[in-house]
C-alpha cells in the first residue's frame, strides 16, 4: 500500500499496525537523494521509515527515524554496513532484511542497537545477538531454528508481550516462560 504526500510526491506506506495508517516514508534510493529526504523528514518530524537503499547514511542526517524497515538495495553488491543503526540514539522499532540472495548475507548485531522494543527478521547466519536484547516487547522471527527445536535461546526479555514465529522448526515452547509479560503468541506455518 502506498499514499503520496500532494504537494510533494514523496511514497509513504505501513511499517506498523495499523496497516492502513501511511506514515512511513518510503526512501528509496531510485527516487530522490539522501539530502532531498533528509529536509524533507526533518521539517515534517517524520519518525518511521521505509529504507530502500545501498547504505544507511539516512540514519546520520535524521535523528527522529526511530522506527525503521530496512531492505538493502540490490545494488548493495556483497557489503552493506548497518554501523549508522548502532551510532543512532534511539531506534524504538527495528524490521530488518539482511539478505538479497542466498549467497549474499549482511552480518548484523542486534544488540548494538540502541533501544530496540519491537525487533522483525528473518533468521540466518548473518543475525547475531538477537538473544541479547533485554528491552525487547514485541519479536517477530522467520525462518528460526534452535538445536534444542525450542525458544530457549531465543530471547531473555521479561518484558516480551509479543512473540510471533513464522516457519520455524520448533517443537516445543520450552523457553517461552522467561517472558512473565507474555500475552500474544502467533505461530504460522511450522514446520516440525
Amino acid at each position: 500500500m502506498l499514499m503520496f504526500f500532494k504537494k510533494t510526491n514523496f511514497e509513504f506506506s505501513s511499517i506498523d499496525y495499523p496497516y492502513n495508517v501511511l506514515d512511513a516514508i518510503i526512501i528509496n534510493k531510485d527516487v530522490y537523494s539522501i539530502d532531498k529526504y533528509a529536509s524533507f523528514i526533518r521539517e515534517k518530524k517524520i519518525s518511521k521509515a521505509h529504507i530502500i537503499s545501498d547504505s544507511l547514511d539516512i540514519l546520520t542526517l535524521c535523528p527522529s527515524l526511530n522506527q525503521l524497515k530496512i531492505h538493502p538495495h540490490f545494488s548493495s553488491g556483497t557489503t552493506f554496513d548497518f554501523t549508522p543503526l548502532y551510532e543512532h540514539t534511539y531506534i524504538k522499532q527495528l524490521d530488518c532484511v539482511n539478505v538479497i540472495e542466498p549467497k549474499i548475507v549482511y552480518p548484523i548485531d542486534f544488540s548494538l542497537v540502541s533501544g530496540l522494543e519491537e525487533l522483525g527478521f528473518g533468521f540466518n547466519k548473518g543475525c547475531v545477538n538477537y538473544n541479547k536484547i533485554s528491552t525487547l516487547k514485541s519479536l517477530s522471527v522467520g525462518g528460526y531454528f534452535s538445536p534444542t527445536y525450542d525458544l530457549r535461546n531465543l530471547f531473555c526479555s521479561e518484558n516480551l508481550d509479543t512473540l510471533e514465529l513464522r516457519q520455524c522448526r520448533e517443537r516445543s515452547l520450552n523457553g517461552i516462560e522467561i517472558s512473565k509479560n507474555l500475552s500474544c503468541l502467533y505461530i504460522y506455518h511450522n514446520r516440525v
